[in-house]
């Protein structure tokens, strides 16, 4: 039986720590399966509340996406899978869980009252885990060193990166360097669905910027006057009508799943390999093993979310983008 954690300081475990991985429960009777996972804070208020029923979005041995049917995504990942930021990961013990996925038609699937069930398989949460760095880098110095290590890295696979998506986000990159809102939600607009697969080009590059441009502010709350008076608008307000744009035309313009990410990225909600890289920009590890997770996402995500963390990072130190 879940632990019911006090709403404001749950239990947090690391997101490459292994989850509780034994199964619990089996009821051979009924054929059901019990087992517990380590879920996102971000999907806390849904794991916890009353039930409610999902279908399944798609499906693969080692991964269901969920949604409610109002655009809320809820992904069962196994350990080899990516990390959504509303993914709950379960252990190595598993069924697989593309067969796990075709019993959903027979037997249903919800969410709700600590866990999310499918088919036969009953996911019961056990501990929690942070999609978002816990802190932005100390200072511009070491944020300096990581982009200039993340550029390198970048630089030498360029060619993955569509030309069309690469060009919009220049435009976007300088729109939110000069703090225009318009052309930055206009940009925005232009990247939003850009691409082919579940989670477009256009779309991973937008979360990325979003993302970073959450997490790599330094200056944030040291001392926001100084920084501010050298512009009228402060990033985070360009920030924010990216976020806007991005979620009003999302649920239409891309996948149901793509749009449910990218909601998480405006709230500042990322992968766990965004998450990793992030902290490696922050000075907290490596930068090399986190980055090569985040490069073998997908066939071009992990690497255009990893463009647009770059092109924050450029905003926040002033620096521009070297192919303008």
């Amino acid at each position: 039986m879940i632990r019911t954690l006090p709403e404001e300081d749950p239990e947090l475990v690391d997101v490459w720590q292994a989850p509780v991985t034994a199964v619990l429960t089996r009821q051979e009777s009924a054929g059901l399966v019990g087992v517990t996972g380590a879920a996102s804070v971000a999907i806390r208020p849904l794991l916890l509340g009353q039930p409610r029923q999902l279908a399944v979005l798609a499906a693969f041995p080692s991964a269901i996406y969920l949604t409610t049917g109002d655009g809320v995504v809820v992904a069962l990942v196994g350990t080899n899978a990516v990390r959504l930021p509303c993914a709950v990961v379960l252990g190595s013990e598993l069924p697989d869980l593309l067969q796990v996925a075709a019993q959903h038609t027979t037997h249903g699937a919800s969410v709700g009252t600590g866990g999310v069930a499918v088919g036969q398989l009953r996911v019961e949460v056990a501990r929690w885990w942070l999609p978002m760095p816990p802190a932005p880098p100390p200072d511009s110095t070491v944020l300096s060193r990581g982009l200039a290590a993340l550029s390198a890295r970048l630089s030498v696979q360029q060619h993955r990166l569509l030309r069309v998506v690469a060009d919009g986000l220049r435009r976007l990159e300088a729109a939110v360097r000069t703090r225009d809102n318009r052309i930055a939600a206009d940009a925005t607009l232009n990247l939003l669905g850009l691409g082919p697969g579940l989670t477009p080009s256009g779309d991973d590059v937008l979360a990325g910027l979003l993302v970073g441009l959450h997490h790599l502010d330094w200056s944030r709350g040291v001392d926001s006057a100084r920084s501010n008076s050298r512009l009228q608008t402060p990033i985070s307000v360009v920030r924010d009508a990216i976020a806007t744009r991005v979620l009003v035309d999302a649920p239409t313009r891309t996948s149901t799943l793509s749009a449910a990410l990218l909601g998480h990225a405006a709230r500042g909600e990322a992968a766990g390999e965004v998450t990793a890289v992030l902290n490696s920009l922050c000075g907290r590890r490596p930068l090399s093993p986190a980055l090569m997770r985040l490069l073998a996402v997908g066939h071009t995500s992990g690497y255009d979310m990893a463009c647009g963390i770059l092109a924050a990072g450029r905003v926040l130190l002033g620096q521009r983008d070297p192919g303008t």
